[in-house]
């Protein structure tokens, strides 16, 4: 019958016996069967996955004991165990360590250290570019007006040419100013380099961009040998590079 005040709450009656047991009851009080199913385990919460590398910066401190003590993988940003020798999640091969000597962890991050002959290519196509900036105005200088006759003038022609001095100048404003802002030149650029800071960092700054590029010029006093480094070196260093405290790297490319 139904109560004046509602309806009666049904008390849980055991499957086994019948019998009626107290509404927080989980087994049976006369025969002992369980009358609750067993409340579901609480599912672990899911992992929050890394960030990629670009968007993190990987610390030496981390603890071991999580199984992640080496930077991120430079393409997908997935961590690496230790011992690992490719990532887990991308497949990309990252050698027995995942480190190279001299370099630190946020740079490897980042990518691998750019070789001789990659830097040398995009030294080409900066000289070529820094050409055609100073030949293009000249040009257009000579063959507009009666300048022509300065062709014809030998002497003017033996003399030193004031376009070496502005390509001198615009080589030195193209390094400073795409290596402080940029991190590369457009030949760097070009061929995926980037000179990164100690911390991984491609925005140099005018002041490590003006020593960077001073350093040059030492590398060059010493008889190319400071170039030469740059193919001797593990890091791939060269002296200039090594007076600004930077790191070319071949970056490679997230997916």
């Amino acid at each position: 019958n139904a109560s004046p005040h509602g309806s009666v709450p049904t008390l849980p009656r055991c499957p086994a016996c019948g019998r009626e047991n107290s509404a927080t009851a989980t087994f049976c009080s006369s025969c002992g069967a369980r009358i609750r199913a067993e409340e579901p385990q609480a599912t672990q919460p899911t992992p929050v996955q890394p960030s990629p590398a670009s968007e993190q910066r990987w610390s030496p401190q981390q603890s071991p004991a999580s199984g992640y003590g080496q930077p991120p993988c430079p393409r997908c940003g997935a961590f690496r165990q230790f011992g690992a020798s490719q990532c887990n999640q991308c497949g990309l091969p990252f050698g027995d360590s995942g480190f190279t000597p001299g370099v630190p962890p946020n740079v490897t991050a980042q990518g691998v250290p750019a070789g001789f002959w990659p830097r040398f290519g995009a030294w080409i196509i900066d000289l070529i570019i820094t050409f055609l900036i100073v030949l293009v105005p000249v040009m257009i200088w000579i063959f507009t007006g009666d300048r022509l006759e300065m062709i014809e003038n030998e002497e003017t022609l033996n003399e030193p040419g004031w376009s070496n001095y502005i390509q001198f100048i615009v080589w030195a404003v193209m390094s400073i100013f795409f290596h402080a802002i940029y991190g590369a030149t457009p030949g760097k650029m070009a061929l995926g380099i980037a000179v990164l800071n100690e911390d991984g960092e491609k925005r140099l700054g005018f002041p490590r961009a003006i020593l960077l590029y001073i350093g040059s010029w030492v590398s060059i006093l010493t008889v190319l040998i400071g170039f030469f480094m740059i193919g001797l070196r593990e890091d791939k260093r060269g002296l200039h590079d090594l007076i600004a405290n930077t790191y070319p790297t071949q970056m490679i490319r997230r997916r």
